[in-house]
């Protein structure tokens, strides 16, 4: 069964509106994330459960996104997006609101892995802590002539323990 050209733009551009929507709010949540990540657990663990609604949120809409795609007769891929577009969107409209998520998605992607080594940075530091806590002495990290990291252990370092 296929779907009228204006029905699938109709409906996909609703659908793409509430993805970019719940994107905006994911977003917000992993910005409001790094702001929390080396000060406050509690907070963190709040924004973790908001943020698990959100991509289950935009996972039922992406299904929905393609069943529309599929039933149109579009492959539910980038591809299949790509023709739909061409073939429907006669005023612009569906390929402004793609390339509107296609970016929220980026972004979405770029801040997580931005989060991700924040909380490698701080549990590193909180495992510096706790050796410092229980008298493990750490090695102090070096670099060489070269720029590369040597732990502390290259040439030329030296190590005094208290």
């Amino acid at each position: 069964m296929s779907l009228s050209a204006q029905k699938v733009t109709t409906d996909l551009g609703s659908l793409l509106d509430r993805e970019t929507s719940h994107l905006a709010k994911l977003l917000d949540l992993l910005d409001q994330e790094r702001q929390h990540i080396l000060d406050d657990p509690e907070i963190l663990s709040a924004i973790a459960t908001n943020k698990q609604k959100q991509i289950e949120i935009l996972e039922q809409l992406t299904v929905q996104h393609n069943n529309l795609l599929q039933l149109a007769g579009y492959s539910e891929d980038h591809d299949g997006m790509a023709s739909c577009i061409a073939n429907c969107d006669k005023d612009g409209s569906l390929n402004k609101k793609w390339d509107t998520l296609l970016s929220h998605i980026a972004d979405c992607q770029e801040q997580n892995l931005k989060n991700g080594a924040l909380v490698e940075l701080s549990r590193n530091r909180l495992s510096q802590l706790i050796e410092i806590l229980h008298g493990d002495q750490a090695p102090t990290n070096t670099y060489d002539q070269a720029g590369k990291n040597n732990g502390g252990r290259g040439p030329g370092s030296v190590s005094i323990k208290a």
